[in-house]
């Protein structure tokens, strides 16, 4: 399929997950991008950001002093992925929670593009 002809998704949320990780056994929490950073202000951790991954991460204990970490989208997580579209000379973004407004996302994607509205996509 020619790269032209594919829209990068992009999700506007992040996860919660308690620790330690067992593969089949731990599920996610979804998690608003805003409610991650309320989390680790309630919390009082320092958000750090993974730069291989391009997203913000941060640890915390909860009240029964279970580890969780999670991880989410900031405007560098949003640019990084934006860019990819024009990187490998793709059709655009689709945005995969439309309904989740994030700030940090329409800044970014403001910036770097003429938004168009597609109807009809089947």
């Amino acid at each position: 399929m020619p790269s032209n002809q594919i829209f990068l998704g992009i999700v506007t949320h992040g996860y919660n997950w308690t620790l330690p990780y067992l593969h089949g056994i731990s599920v996610g929490t979804v998690i608003t991008n805003e409610d991650a950073i309320q989390l680790a202000v309630y919390n009082d951790v320092p958000i750090q950001f993974n730069e291989i991954a391009q997203s913000p991460y941060y640890y915390f204990l909860d009240s029964n002093r279970i580890q969780h970490i999670v991880w989410f989208k900031d405007a560098r997580s949003f640019d990084s992925r934006a860019r990819l579209a024009d990187e490998y000379d793709l059709q655009g973004l689709s945005i995969w929670t439309i309904m989740r407004f994030d700030s940090q996302l329409w800044l970014i994607i403001n910036n770097l593009y003429y938004i168009e509205r597609l109807l009809g996509i089947d």
